[in-house]
């Protein structure tokens, strides 16, 4: 009877609806009320009578089923499902701090993208490879089940199975829920139940963000994916530095999904609207990642080159020297752009310097040089006379296979055009002895 009593009080949280003894309660709930309309509406035949009132409860139990089904299936965007684990904990206590949970959700504008489903502890507290839970995810087209467990004031346990999405490595996900798991641990109790119930909120709400973040990254939605991470970011600022781990991964995250208009091949760059739009998402990235990302000023800088803002593209390229430091990938993006454009402009000592650093720290292990050969190839296409040089030097570097016979005699001939260019001849025989 006490159990009965529970289940009753439990019926004012919708977790309990969706279960199936909150379903058995609303088919016995719905085929009383019918029952009592059908024997008190006027008189109708005792066989009319017999046959209605056994049909009640199916018609009832066809209603829970298509209610329940409606709270599964309804929204649009990165689905998740949540399932807590109860143990000792009252259903209510879960249901506080869901109700935290939901208005961190409503007051967050950026993820509307992300829609929660709470469903009941079975369904996912098996293992990812289990055919029950990969029904379910398949049935409720979810994109990732969490099961929250062994919840206490100081650690929460969060369950995270594979995710099945298209692209996304083992090593990335793994990575991903290693940073989730690092990021909402916590070394003190809340010190009130209420707090406790905020915190465990909180924490959940988090690890949604993360695993969603990373789920529209892989799937190169990336309007949605950095709002996404910045707000979390933001709530994990007074925790953690910007460049400590697990922070720092999803500030990249961020980062990288703001400058996705950037990253588009040399040969084949994108017309005059889309590198404004790239250039503007660029400049957002630098102001809030340069530090500890310098290279994103180098995709800022790109965009400015292919929209024909040498000038600027120069400005820029001398911002990543100054931020670059110890970062050895932005140390060599700088070295072969100071390189390249110094060319360009003409100024040969400084490119001699500039691509000597580059070969004699094997700075030029760390970049993409398919891509810098199409670089060099659109410079010339768009008039740079200089950039013959960049065409050989680059095939040169990639392998010696890749320069032809009559490009090199090209580009020896415009090197001994001006004997002031001696330095990158140099340099050009340095390259043939890389591999």
């Amino acid at each position: 009877m006490e159990g009965f009593l529970a289940t009753l009080h439990r019926l004012q949280y919708p977790e309990q609806w969706i279960t199936r003894s909150g379903g058995l309660i609303f088919v016995a709930f719905i085929s009383t009320v019918w029952g009592g309309i059908v024997l008190s509406t006027g008189p109708r035949p005792l066989g009319v009578t017999l046959l209605l009132l056994p049909l009640l409860p199916v018609l009832s139990a066809i209603l829970w089923f298509i209610g329940r089904a409606i709270y599964f299936h309804s929204g649009n965007g990165i689905r998740i499902g949540i399932s807590y684990g109860h143990y000792d904990i009252p259903l209510e206590d879960w249901a506080r701090a869901r109700k935290y949970l939901n208005a961190l959700a409503n007051s967050d504008g950026g993820c509307r993208k992300i829609v929660i489903k709470l469903m009941p502890q079975a369904w996912l507290e098996t293992d990812p490879s289990d055919k029950q839970y990969r029904r379910v995810k398949q049935k409720y087209n979810l994109d990732v089940g969490l099961f929250v467990s062994k919840a206490d004031s100081k650690q929460l346990e969060i369950n995270v199975p594979a995710v099945d999405v298209e692209h996304m490595s083992d090593g990335f996900q793994k990575a991903t829920f290693k940073h989730v798991q690092a990021a909402f641990a916590s070394d003190t109790a809340p010190p009130t139940p209420e707090d406790a119930f905020k915190w465990h909120a909180k924490s959940i709400y988090e690890c949604v963000l993360a695993v969603a973040s990373a789920i529209a990254f892989t799937r190169e939605q990336f309007d949605i994916a950095y709002p996404i991470a910045e707000e979390l970011d933001s709530r994990l600022k007074d925790r953690f530095r910007p460049n400590q781990e697990p922070r720092v991964a999803f500030r990249w995250l961020a980062m990288r999904s703001r400058i996705a208009r950037s990253v588009f091949s040399a040969s084949d760059p994108p017309g005059p609207i889309e590198l404004e739009k790239a250039v503007g998402e660029a400049r957002v990235a630098a102001e809030l990642y340069s530090k500890d990302f310098p290279e994103v000023v180098a995709h800022q800088a790109r965009d400015e080159f292919f929209l024909g803002r040498f000038e600027i593209a120069r400005l820029l390229n001398n911002e990543l020297g100054d931020l670059c430091g110890d970062h050895p990938v932005a140390k060599a993006v700088w070295l072969v752009n100071e390189g390249a454009l110094s060319v360009l402009e003409g100024l040969w000592t400084k490119g001699t310097e500039a691509f000597e650093s580059l070969l004699e720290v094997n700075y030029w292990k760390l970049l993409d040089w398919d891509d810098l050969v199409q670089f060099a190839d659109c410079a010339d296409e768009q008039g740079y006379s200089n950039a013959v040089y960049l065409q050989g030097l680059y095939r040169r570097i990639k392998g010696k296979d890749h320069l032809s016979k009559a490009l090199e005699t090209k580009v020896l001939r415009w090197v001994n055009d001006d004997k002031s260019r001696g330095g990158l001849q140099r340099v050009f025989w340095k390259a043939r002895q890389l591999r």
